[in-house]
């Protein structure tokens, strides 16, 4: 039977349309999707040129996966009611689209081959040691810090990495990071070199004062030499962290970063995130590096860790927690290196 629709029906079709198309705008937003992207069973599909070599690998391992599921007993006549959302739960899943979702394998680097712990600035230290701890980082920010936009990027990641709660990185997992921050050109700036010298000594500084330098340093010219009068104009820092300064500036010691050729780049245990656009790296960039180094990083820390001392009883805990970040970070980099490039020479 075929009713014919009054006025007030079809202002109530309008405004349910218009509900809907909020709804998924909404949807778009928050989970970073833009135009054009398509996905199967959540998977993102390639956009370029590599679809037809890429699409039937995508579908072949999700019906693999779902096989899977069903030989598992998972999936079967009478359960789940959504096998949509069954597929869409466990494990490497994430809210959120992330360039980094489209790697398929992720190019991994040793950002600092010549660095020490002496460079690391340690986010926040376990109350009870290290024995509980998932999984250590260290994420390293190449940056070049000759330029504006480079000294505006360090001065966001400063941010990120202050600002960042202890249980943000992961839902289930307690992770531990340490942060380095190396400038990847000449440092042929006074701002450069200033900041190069503060840097290799990061670990005696708290981040919030090495941000009160680099927004100093945004907002005036710094030419020529610096001395204590330089920092004794930046508001907030103690004598004592002034005076750390001027030794670590007049030891004119520089920790840059290796050879690359894209001069901004971030890495969590070696791998690698290249922003597009824009040099600044955010809170979700960086929650995603993590997440994706997870499984492996977890490893290789519960293997060390058991192998090793508490680091609580150590005389010096912040010293320890450094060379921990700072050994497990540098191993498990040099892993996750050499596993990628086994894997593409046999691919």
């Amino acid at each position: 039977m075929n009713l014919l629709r009054s006025g007030k029906d079809l202002e109530n079709d309008s405004k349910n349309k218009n509900l809907s198309y909020e709804a998924a705008v909404r949807f778009a937003k928050d989970k970073l999707i833009r135009p054009g992207m398509s996905f199967y069973n959540g998977i993102p599909l390639p956009r370029d040129s590599t679809f037809a070599s890429k699409v039937n690998r995508i579908l072949h391992d999700e019906q693999d996966h779902i096989m899977d599921l069903v030989m598992k007993g998972v999936i079967n006549d009478s359960t789940p009611k959504s096998v949509y959302a069954t597929i869409l739960s466990g494990e490497n899943l994430f809210k959120q689209y992330h360039p980094l979702l489209d790697e398929s394998t992720g190019e991994y680097f040793i950002a600092s081959p010549n660095s020490d712990e002496a460079s690391l600035i340690l986010l926040s230290q376990p109350k009870a040691g290290y024995n509980n701890v998932d999984a250590l980082f260290v994420v390293e920010a190449m940056i070049d810090v000759d330029d504006s936009a480079g000294i505006e990027a360090v001065s966001s990641f400063l941010e990120v990495i202050i600002s960042a709660p202890d249980h943000i990185w992961h839902d289930s997992k307690i992770v531990s990071l340490a942060a380095r921050i190396l400038p990847s050109g000449e440092s042929t700036s006074s701002a450069s070199q200033v900041l190069g010298s503060l840097f290799c000594a990061a670990s005696i500084f708290d981040a919030i004062d090495l941000k009160a330098v680099v927004d100093h340093i945004q907002q005036v010219k710094l030419e020529g030499e610096v001395d204590f009068n330089f920092f004794d104009k930046i508001e907030g820092l103690s004598a004592s962290v002034r005076r750390k300064m001027v030794e670590a500036v007049n030891e004119r010691k520089q920790c840059h970063g290796a050879k690359h050729d894209n001069k901004y780049l971030y890495t969590a245990n070696g791998r690698v995130y290249i922003p597009s656009g824009s040099p600044l790296i955010t809170l979700d960039d960086m929650k995603m590096l993590v997440n994706l180094e997870l499984d492996r990083s977890t490893a290789i820390t519960k293997f060390i860790l058991k192998n090793l001392p508490s680091v609580s009883e150590s005389s010096d805990a912040s010293l320890g927690g450094r060379v921990l970040h700072h050994a497990i970070g540098r191993t498990t980099t040099a892993l996750n290196q050499y596993f990628s490039s086994s894997t593409k020479s046999k691919g």
